[in-house]
Parts: C-alpha cells; structure tokens; sequence
C-alpha cells in the first residue's frame, strides 16, 4: 500500500513535532528504509547538493545517494535548528542516540489518529516514494537505484502493478509517432 497525495500533507502536518514531520518526509520522498533513515548522521546528508548518503546496506546497490528535494532540504534544516547543538543523528533522541523503530511507529500512529487516516507502516512510506516515481514515468532503472534494489527487476517485480499499461501505451504511442511517424 502506498500514502495517497492527499494523504501525504494530512499526514506531515499531524506529526506531533518538526522531528517526527522530517521523518516522515525523509522515508516519504527519499524511499529510505527505515533503518536507513534513523541511522542517518548530519555527515550523510548533503544539503548543499540535494543528496543524502547510504554508506551501509543489505547489498552493495544499498550504498547509494538518493535525491533530496529543496522542500525536504528545507525541512531539514529546519529541524536541525532546533536540535540539541552537536546532534550527530538526524532525527537523534533527546539522549543524542538514534530514535528506535518502535518510537518512530508511535509518532506515526499518533499523527494517522490526528489526521484521521488508516494505519500505515513505515515501510509504507517508503513504497510511497516508489510509486510517485513511477506515477512520474521514472525510468525503472532510476527508480531501482533511488531504493537500493540491486536489480530493476526486483523493482518491477516489486511495482508492477503501478505502471499504468494504458497511460503506457499513450506516452509510447505519442514518442514513438513524434520520432517517426514522418518517416512512413
């Protein structure tokens, strides 16, 4: 399952501080895995540059930089105003430490109850990024290195049912009549 667009900003604007928002928006426009996410340190991110750094995963193709847009740089920066100084986590407990997962799903329980939204998982979030890509006609070989999939087939595989065979066969159509229709 993925968030709806319409979801999305009931969703961010219900979490219950701009420590927990910034989560959210990271695991949605950034596909990170949650894990990912909350070991991020300041070091990984790249404001300047718009990308954030994966140094360790499940498989090689889990080191990746991801893409950050400038709404989610801004929010970022925004939440590091307001940390303790020295913060090296990004979203860093008050004790400095990473928050865990089962805090994390707390936050996101309180700001769906907030919103009045079905529960979601945090991982949900991350297919959520996925399937704004796609719904963009991201190539899927792009959209597998934003997730740190290994293979793109572990991408389609994974979404293929968000690839809209008739929208498809419309934008092909039209490339493919654009290029050389002229021709016969």
């Amino acid at each position: 399952r993925c968030i709806s667009r319409d979801e999305i900003p009931k969703l961010l604007s219900s979490a219950s501080s701009v420590r927990w928002r910034s989560l959210f928006s990271t695991l949605t426009l950034t596909g990170l895995r949650i894990s990912e996410a909350l070991a991020l340190t300041w070091d990984d991110i790249d404001l300047e540059n718009g990308l954030i750094y994966i140094r360790s995963g499940k498989t090689d193709a889990a080191q990746r930089s991801v893409m950050c847009i400038d709404a989610l740089k801004a929010n970022l920066r925004a939440w590091r105003l307001q940390q303790v100084p020295g913060a090296v986590f990004v979203f860093a407990s008050s004790e400095n430490g990473p928050p865990s997962r089962r805090e994390a799903l707390r936050a996101l329980r309180a700001a769906e109850k907030h919103a009045g939204l079905a529960k979601y998982t945090l991982h949900e979030l991350r297919h959520t990024f996925a399937s704004i890509l796609i719904a963009q006609g991201e190539l899927p070989t792009f959209v597998a290195s934003q997730m740190g999939h290994a293979d793109p087939g572990v991408t389609m595989k994974t979404y293929a049912h968000l690839f809209e065979k008739e929208e498809s066969i419309t934008r092909a159509s039209e490339r493919l009549q654009e290029a050389f229709g002229g021709m016969v």
